[in-house]
């Protein structure tokens, strides 16, 4: 839905959806302080907050782009509590491309019967921690390593 977030501007956490006056996602304003002589910084700068996109698999392709908006005002260019009400802004632009993903792990096609141990190999072009599972809702973690052999043994 346009004009619809779930972001809270102070922290980055989720809130219930909300709109903006503005139509833009708002937040976080940060009053500086100025020194009215010398135009100098007076308050330390505001905390950088981490853009992210969880996706969507109907819609997302690789190599899709889309467009941030940073609109900054100062002491030159006031900010008066509401974009429509305060002068115009300072405007960048940045514009960021969706790449593919990695592809997932791959392991060996294996049968467990009983309490017998099997040796499980994972293949993959990544490096990291694997995590392995005895269900597929993934609620009952059994295994936690590096890629490589690992061996996972059933309970009787």
């Amino acid at each position: 839905m346009p004009n619809s977030w779930t972001v809270n501007p102070t922290d980055g956490s989720f809130v219930t959806s909300y709109s903006t006056p503005s139509g833009f996602f708002e937040g976080p304003v940060v009053q500086y302080t100025w020194n009215p002589v010398s135009k100098l910084l007076i308050t330390p700068l505001a905390q950088t907050y981490p853009i992210s996109h969880t996706g969507n698999i109907g819609t997302d392709l690789a190599n899709n782009v889309f467009e941030v908006t940073l609109r900054n005002w100062g002491p030159c260019n006031l900010w008066l509590g509401d974009y429509f009400s305060s002068d115009p802004p300072v405007t960048e632009f940045s514009r960021l491309r969706l790449v593919d993903g990695p592809l997932a792990p791959t392991i060996s096609n294996v049968t467990i019967c009983g309490s017998a141990s099997q040796t499980l190999t994972v293949t993959s072009l990544v490096t990291g921690q694997l995590k392995w599972y005895s269900d597929a809702l993934k609620t009952i973690l059994v295994y936690t390593g590096g890629i490589g052999e690992n061996t996972y043994t059933p309970s009787s």
